[in-house]
């Protein structure tokens, strides 16, 4: 039986895990892709993981808010008397007001339209006859920005933030995933080993249970010596108790996995397990880019977000100057029509300067400082990667080492109780012996 074989070639298979995937047997197996299903489907960390996607996603789309058309309305009644010198006289009216204004964030353009109607009714002055008015009038203006916003710097920033954001949780639920699911891969192996185990132990107990009854006959005969028979009890205890501790491991594996799935209508697949064992040995461990792993990624495209957000808030430090067109269409009449005859064009500019402008220095300083910190995260991070890869190759060098060892010695030692038995059975070697090289298969 081969006890510690099984955990050092399951610590050899992890790590390669990902290259393929079990296939299905007898008795509802468990195929470790399937198996990887179950417990993504069902684990809370994933589903939460994936909710802060959703949420960076929704962002995106709250961004966009700032194009969207804003519409507007109003109007009001009036009536009352009015003095005109010696003359009084009633004035009745109302006036109604309707605008919609669009922000075009590419160029922090801003478009806006106005309509305006008024009508004024006069009575009861004893100099005129009564009459009423209409003021009916048409506005559009735009603004142009030429320094802060300057094509929509300032503007465009939300929608731009909140997609690069967006890209970065996506790579961090990833990486996240992957670090969930890390120790469900292990319970995987570590199901198939200590079913492996207890497995084994069953049959040593069998087989020292039988060697007992049978050294106990020899004692009777006056054949075997007592102590020989003690060493078959001792050995017998020694089984049964290794057999409790990995049937308890066994039985805290099944429950952790029993949350996810019945375990009780699966067992593990082992059809292949020997090939990734295989595989296992001749993983290479070669060194990988940190360049190209997930987690430089993340902060790579995290650098990108902070440097296009140092540019924006450059150019918050700057002035508003904005220019601006304006056109109307307009008249005022007895007329009840719509009609617009009058135009009027207007052109100007707007200018305005923070003093200090201590908010816009203190967010780009901001930028700046998590800048830096980025960049030497990036080095520990760096670091930390080079320094655990390297352990984790020695570390794989030396198990496969110890797995190789540990083949021989076992092949050695299966050669060796062969021999004793065969000279144990021609009284020509003392029974405990043939015990400590059983003793030494089962824990080696």
């Amino acid at each position: 039986m081969r006890v510690l074989n099984l955990f050092t070639a399951a610590i050899l298979v992890i790590p390669a895990v990902q290259a393929g995937a079990y296939a299905g047997e007898a008795k509802k197996a468990l195929a470790y892709e399937d198996y990887m299903k179950k417990i993504e489907s069902t684990l809370p960390e994933i589903k939460s993981n994936s909710i802060d996607v959703l949420q960076a996603e929704n962002e995106v789309k709250r961004a966009k808010g700032d194009s969207d058309v804003s519409l507007s309305a109003g109007g009001e009644g009036f009536s009352g008397n009015q003095y005109s010198g010696t003359d009084t006289g009633k004035t009745d009216g109302y006036t109604f007001q309707a605008g919609a204004e669009k922000k075009f964030t590419s160029t922090g353009t801003i478009l806006s339209t106005t309509y305006d109607y008024s009508k004024y009714s006069y009575s009861g002055y004893s100099s005129t006859d009564d009459y009423s008015t209409y003021k009916p009038s048409l506005t559009v203006k735009v603004t142009q920005p030429l320094l802060y916003n300057f094509l929509g710097k300032v503007d465009q920033y939300s929608e731009k933030n909140a997609k690069m954001q967006y890209e970065i949780e996506k790579l961090k639920l990833s990486e996240n995933n992957r670090s969930v699911l890390k120790s469900y891969r292990k319970l995987y192996f570590q199901w198939i080993s200590y079913g492996e185990i207890v497995k084994n132990l069953e049959k040593a107990i069998k087989n020292s249970r039988a060697m007992k009854n049978q050294t106990l006959r020899k004692v009777k005969a006056g054949l075997a010596d007592n102590d020989d028979y003690q060493k078959t009890i001792t050995s017998l205890l020694s089984y049964e108790s290794q057999y409790r501790d990995y049937r308890k491991a066994l039985k805290n594996v099944e429950n952790q996995l029993s949350v996810y799935f019945d375990v009780s209508a699966y067992e593990p697949d082992r059809t292949l397990y020997e090939k990734w064992v295989d595989q296992a040995r001749s993983f290479g461990y070669d060194s990988a880019d940190f360049g190209k792993t997930t987690s430089a990624k993340i902060i790579e495209e995290t650098m990108k977000n902070y440097q296009y957000s140092k540019g924006v808030y450059e150019n918050k430090l700057l002035p508003e100057f904005n220019v601006f067109a304006e056109a109307a269409r307009k008249d005022i009449g007895e007329s009840t029509t719509f009609a617009m005859n009058d135009s009027e064009y207007t052109v100007g500019f707007e200018f305005t300067y923070k003093l200090g402008n201590n908010s816009a220095e203190s967010s780009l300083k901001d930028v700046d400082l998590q800048m830096k910190s980025l960049r030497l995260e990036y080095d520990s991070t760096l670091k930390n990667y080079t320094k655990n890869m390297l352990i984790y190759r020695e570390s794989a060098s030396g198990t496969k080492d110890v797995v190789s060892i540990q083949e021989a010695q076992l092949k050695a030692l299966n050669s060796q109780l062969k021999t004793e038995k065969k000279k144990y059975s021609q009284a020509r070697l003392n029974l405990s012996y043939v015990i400590d090289t059983e003793n030494s298969i089962t824990s080696g």
